[in-house]
């Protein structure tokens, strides 16, 4: 299965994971030694239910990808933030009616 790529700055991604189905962001590597041309890695993934949503981090990936590209990571975190708030506020309003 295919993932639905939400956003993409620089070498991180916001992305839908079709097979984990979940929200994740995403740190891509470039290979020079390998056939792969690039591999990715979950560094932060998204865990949403009925009360809300939080962000939880895979051990220290999220605060590298932080440091190689500080402004990156942090338009791309708030942006996630922003898109995932919209969705649960838009089902909380469905759920309403």
């Amino acid at each position: 299965m295919s993932n639905e790529i939400i956003l993409r700055i620089n070498d991180n991604e916001f992305r839908w994971s079709k097979d984990n189905n979940r929200f994740e962001l995403i740190k891509w590597y470039k290979c020079t030694e390998n056939k792969i041309p690039e591999y990715c890695y979950v560094i932060a993934f998204f865990k949403v239910d009925r009360n809300g949503y939080d962000m939880r981090t895979v051990g220290e990936r999220y605060i590298d990808a932080l440091l190689q590209d500080t402004e990156g990571v942090k338009i791309l975190t708030q942006y996630a933030f922003e898109v995932i708030g919209a969705k649960f506020r838009a089902n909380d309003q469905i759920q309403q009616m």
